[in-house]
């Protein structure tokens, strides 16, 4: 009798046992997706669910992609981001910006619309080179692909204050970061001497990420041109 008392709690401890999660199985799947993410290297590409095409036409499984990322950009330079998942950028109306002297927040910027955002750590690479060539081919991209180009920088100083007057006359709008906290909050600041903020550019819809491009350094502009993040569009609208 003593036996059979002990028996129906000896096997509920066993049912509940063996609903725990199962630390093992938590490890395995950590290690796909790090591979996952380690064979991405290179040209930026997102994944995809159920399959996605090979060179050549073959298809790899990327059923190893947690919820939530299969339109994740899985770059190097992305990935320490937190895979780039699709998020509301506006819930965080605390952070403040300034346009034109006047203070903002990021809901003014983003909300509403379809924006190309685009992130500048400053110096004579953003003056002479990036910010330049959104405000030639604005025109282009306002207002038959984008609602608004919005060019995000810690301060519009030094080397940019003539670029800046100039934006101000076009369809390229710019808010400044002066804490950083927008940079922190997208997990694109920089610390140390330098710039203070990685260079990026994303496509933001009625405030919810949907892209980001990273620039390997601040001093390059190869993964946030006009073409590229016209393609990314086009691969966003291929994808819904």
């Amino acid at each position: 009798m003593a036996a059979r008392r002990l028996s129906r709690p000896l096997w509920r401890l066993r049912s509940i046992s063996s609903s725990l999660p199962n630390p093992g199985r938590n490890d395995q799947h950590r290690v796909a997706l790090m591979a996952t993410a380690a064979g991405t290297a290179g040209a930026p590409k997102t994944a995809q669910s159920g399959s996605q095409e090979k060179p050549g036409g073959a298809e790899r499984s990327t059923h190893d992609v947690p919820r939530g990322h299969h339109r994740s950009d899985l770059s190097d330079t992305s990935c320490h981001i937190g895979l780039m998942r699709m998020r509301d950028l506006t819930l965080r109306q605390d952070i403040r910006l300034l346009a034109g002297g006047a203070s903002t927040t990021i809901g003014d910027a983003l909300k509403g619309h379809k924006v190309l955002l685009v992130g500048l750590p400053g110096g004579k690479v953003c003056a002479e080179k990036h910010v330049p060539e959104y405000l030639h081919r604005a025109s282009e991209l306002v207002p038959a692909v984008f609602d608004k180009i919005v060019c995000i920088m810690p301060e519009a100083c030094g080397d940019l204050k003539p670029i800046v007057a100039e934006a101000a006359k076009s369809e390229v709008a710019v808010v400044e970061d002066q804490s950083g906290a927008f940079a922190r909050m997208m997990g694109l600041e920089r610390t140390g001497g330098g710039a203070k903020s990685q260079r990026f550019a994303a496509i933001v819809e009625d405030g919810i990420l949907l892209g980001l491009r990273v620039e390997k350094a601040p001093g390059e502009v190869k993964a946030t041109t006009v073409d590229n993040m016209l393609a990314l569009w086009s691969q966003i609208t291929k994808n819904r």
